[in-house]
């Protein structure tokens, strides 16, 4: 038995006119369930969806290997973005994108058919495999809620791959930003504009004050920062009474992530004491960031697996966020295996379909190593 192209772009294909943005994964999760049934795992799902407000649970499977060790993990999560329904996988060579009118949902499909593909060539071919551990996860893309909702009790596995980055076979992210985000307002005074000016203390001149002292892009090389939407007053003829932001900082580090996010609240204080108004202020973490070491097990099974499929493997870090921050936060060693999906989250997403089957290929090597 082998890993089959066509077989991949069927499946893509197919699982891709499933709706499942997020909160909504009911069919997706069932059709996985069925799929994963079929190869001999035992399958259950948990009750995430009642809990964060979803009509769906995460997906847990197990199947018993006859290689020595603690089970292999695999991981990646059935949502897509916005707008992700009625999607439609349009084959060109090589590339499967959408029509242009919505995600195609490669983030994170190209991450479901390889773990899917490779461990079903596993079993079938009757190669020796560890022990397996499957977790479907739902809200991914909502900041990790599905993952967050899940009991962890369960899981078995010293370690973790989350296939949910884009890249080449062979990359991996070892490391990950934390996410902080804020929301402020600034309170003023409403005032008639042409009368009474004077009597008006404009939050809007206080907000645009403060943003213009902060700073954007990188503040430096393992951070980033990014105020995200502004919006306030009524009308022209009313100094503007409220405005407010919601901004966003990311570092490889979580305590200069809070610095950040501290150093822009003094700044939007600051405007405030200056020109007569209240801050309003709330901050809170999504993430917190992820970082394993090279000379982990899970690395170093990783290397191996890339080496006996004749590909490079290249460690690298990310800095967009997973369920891989969140195993990593309970104690699960886990990293991030490149996908090939690009331009993820937009209606230009498309994948390569060589990426797919390389990547089917690593998995099946990774449950194959021994101890």
């Amino acid at each position: 038995m082998t890993i089959k192209k066509e077989d991949i772009v069927k499946d893509f294909v197919e699982l891709t006119k499933i709706d499942r943005e997020s909160f909504c994964e009911r069919d997706i999760a069932r059709e996985l369930t069925v799929r994963l049934e079929n190869m001999g795992f035992q399958v259950t799902e948990d009750n995430a969806g009642e809990d964060i407000g979803g009509n769906a649970g995460n997906i847990y499977a197990f199947l018993k290997g006859d290689i020595e060790g603690s089970p292999i993990l695999f991981s990646c999560h059935m949502d897509t973005v916005g707008p992700g329904k009625d999607k439609r996988a349009i084959i060109d060579g090589d590339i499967i994108r959408s029509d242009g009118t919505t995600v195609l949902g490669g983030d994170n499909l190209t991450g479901i058919l390889p773990v899917l593909h490779g461990i079903g060539e596993a079993v079938g071919s009757g190669k020796p495999k560890r022990d397996i551990e499957i977790l479907f996860t739902v809200a991914e893309e909502v900041f990790t809620k599905g993952a967050k909702a899940f009991d962890f009790e369960c899981i078995k596995a010293k370690d973790a791959y989350v296939l949910d980055v884009d890249g080449e076979p062979g990359e991996v992210a070892l490391s990950a930003p934390s996410i902080i985000q804020f929301n402020a307002v600034m309170h003023g005074r409403a005032a008639h504009a042409g009368f009474a000016c004077e009597e008006g203390r404009n939050a809007i001149m206080a907000m645009t004050k403060a943003v213009s002292q902060m700073v954007q892009g990188r503040p430096d090389s393992s951070s980033t920062f990014n105020v995200g939407k502004i919006e306030g007053g009524l009308a022209t003829n009313i100094v503007s009474e409220t405005c407010s932001i919601i901004c966003e900082a990311r570092s490889m580090n979580h305590k200069k992530c809070e610095e950040i996010v501290e150093k822009n609240r003094q700044i939007l204080q600051d405007a405030a004491d200056e020109l007569g108004c209240r801050l309003e202020f709330e901050s809170f973490v999504p993430v917190r960031a992820m970082k394993v070491e090279e000379n982990e097990a899970v690395v170093k099974r990783f290397v191996k697996a890339c080496e006996s499929i004749g590909i490079k493997p290249v460690l690298k870090q990310t800095f967009g966020a997973s369920d891989g921050n969140y195993f990593n936060q309970v104690g699960i060693p886990a990293v991030v295996v490149a996908t090939g999906m690009s331009k993820a989250h937009s209606t230009q997403e498309y994948c390569h379909i060589s990426t797919m089957v390389v990547n089917a290929e690593l998995v099946t090597a990774i449950v194959s190593q021994p101890e």
